[in-house]
């Protein structure tokens, strides 16, 4: 489990990382992707050397991947190395990230906050799902249960993994 001071060092960490890519912008941007990779390099690894931070980072922009590096210890009491394909559980804190897509795909009229949910994912009964809004995904209001009280995820549950559960609720 992360420290209070750790999760404020890592929350630090990314947003010093998203300054250095937003300096970053503009026509001249590919050339100053050596410069950015540098900073940020610099940044994580100080942090990871003063025992502050263990993960993966990942800063990327319409024209690709610029950095990609994992640092530190997925699991201590074995000695595994975190590496760029190791899971994350991150539980609520993607819940921003999910419900800042949904607004951009709202601003682009690919979606209304009224729509229903199984009319953008086909596969989902519409005998459990009927009725449920993206606007009641966004406000956590749909009904739809927490799948960790149902689904008993492991060690290495993907998207897929979570999907299948989702479409096999009971109605």
């Amino acid at each position: 489990m992360m420290s209070r001071t750790n999760h404020r060092s890592a929350l630090f960490l990314a947003s010093i990382i998203l300054a250095l890519a937003a300096g970053c912008k503009g026509d001249h941007q590919r050339s100053n992707d050596s410069v950015l990779k540098q900073s940020i390099d610099s940044l994580v690894v100080a942090e990871h050397k003063a025992g502050r931070f263990s993960g993966a980072v990942l800063v990327a922009d319409s024209g690709g991947v610029i950095y990609q590096k994992a640092y530190g210890l997925a699991d201590r009491s074995t000695g595994r190395k975190v590496e760029i394909t190791t899971p994350f559980y991150l539980a609520s804190v993607s819940k921003q990230f999910t419900a800042a897509g949904v607004m951009l795909l709202f601003q682009d009229g690919l979606l209304q906050f009224d729509d229903l949910l199984i009319e953008h994912i086909d596969e989902l009964p519409a005998t459990v799902y009927d009725g449920i809004t993206i606007r009641h995904l966004l406000g956590h209001t749909s009904g739809i249960p927490d799948y960790y009280t149902f689904a008993n995820p492991q060690p290495g549950y993907n998207n897929s993994d979570v999907l299948n559960v989702l479409l096999n609720i009971d109605s």
